[in-house]
């Protein structure tokens, strides 16, 4: 009888699949009534952010602001508290000690002057772009009508280059209920973080974070449609009154508005959807730093990344009939030098059509291999 023959065959190894990192994780640093000083606490609801830090108390607007993040939707929060005391400079190194995060207020900046608050907005804006993350702002207490906005606007903030992309201002302060009775006027930041978060948790981070405000009284100041048509360019988005509509959003512009062209630089939803899928490659790609550099570990990025973008277009996120039309993808010879594949090197290309304004936006990562190791 003759023996039966054994075959075998190497089959090539699947790419990992690349998981969407979650999105609308806020993290909060200021002073608080209680609790641990710099210790980053995960908050999931109102009564346990109230157990650790303490009840809401309007001589402490981050517990206002966390509370009006839970009221709007917000479902994660990373909460810090500074030191009583603490100068606001260091918020930024307090900040620096949360994780998880792809949302960051800082209330305390209301209360700071013009100069000192334009000085802690810098330290802050390079965390969030060393992060990936947004920045949603209060501007100074002071700046409470439309000539102080603008000139706020134009000047300390404007100095600070393009890392205000990677940040929204709202206006005016809205009204809340405070604890001991009537009203109390507050930076939006904590409101509209928890709109974000509400957003992304029912239509996705590229739908743009506009809606109605919750938990809100009122607004400090009226903004009227001809008020709108000159703060909205400055990338000033306004909060406005609308009949038969309520308290909205009337604006989803990041700061550097009036000065880019970049598509990805103007609106607050074509921003995220970048950082989410940067911060998606990232963390989905840290296999390739265990294998060759070469042709089979291209053709696996390739097939991983196109993977993931065919998906965010399959959720609506991409525009573009066809998935040729949405998104691209190159990782090789044709973007990768030679000087670089000898570090061990390879640069990864990804382009996609944002649903507003419809642009292509391009992504390049520079991943290390095993040949760089």
């Amino acid at each position: 009888m003759p023996s039966p023959e054994v075959y075998i065959e190497e089959a090539a190894p699947l790419s990992p699949r690349i998981a969407q990192v979650p999105t609308g994780i806020a993290a909060f640093v200021g002073a608080l009534p209680q609790g641990p000083i710099a210790q980053p606490a995960i908050c999931r609801s109102q009564i346990e952010f109230e157990a650790l830090f303490g009840a809401c108390d309007t001589a402490f607007p981050t517990s206002l602001q966390v509370r009006q993040f839970f009221t709007n939707g917000g479902f994660e929060a990373r909460v810090c508290r500074t030191a009583p005391g603490a100068a606001i400079a260091d918020v930024a190194a307090t900040a620096a000690l949360v994780d998880g995060f792809d949302v960051l207020c800082a209330p305390d900046l209301a209360a700071m002057a013009a100069q000192a608050h334009a000085d802690t907005v810098g330290a802050l804006l390079a965390l969030v772009q060393q992060r990936r993350a947004f920045l949603v702002l209060d501007p100074p207490a002071d700046a409470r009508d439309q000539a102080g906005i603008i000139a706020w606007r134009r000047g300390g903030i404007a100095a600070l280059g393009d890392g205000i992309s990677h940040a929204a201002v709202y206006f005016p302060r809205v009204l809340v209920a405070a604890p001991q009775g009537g009203n109390i006027a507050l930076g939006p930041c904590g409101t509209l973080a928890g709109i974000y978060a509400r957003i992304d948790r029912d239509r996705g981070v590229w739908k743009a974070p506009a809606d109605t405000l919750q938990g809100v009284t009122g607004l400090e100041l009226m903004i009227g449609t001809a008020a709108q048509e000159v703060l909205n360019p400055l990338g000033i988005n306004s909060l406005r009154s609308f009949s038969g509509r309520g308290l909205q959003v009337g604006g989803a512009r990041t700061l550097l508005s009036s000065a880019s062209t970049a598509p990805s630089g103007k609106y607050v939803s074509v921003r995220r959807l970048a950082l989410m899928i940067e911060r998606s490659l990232v963390a989905g790609l840290q296999w390739a730093a265990f294998e060759p550099n070469g042709a089979p570990l291209w053709a696996r990025l390739r097939l991983a990344v196109e993977s993931f973008m065919r998906s965010l277009w399959q959720d609506g996120a991409l525009q573009g009939a066809k998935p040729e039309l949405a998104f691209l993808c190159r990782c090789g010879l044709d973007t990768t030098m030679q000087a670089e594949l000898d570090q061990g090197l390879v640069q990864l290309e990804v382009g996609y059509a944002a649903l507003k304004p419809g642009e292509f936006e391009l992504i390049r990562l520079t991943l290390r291999t095993a040949g760089g190791l």
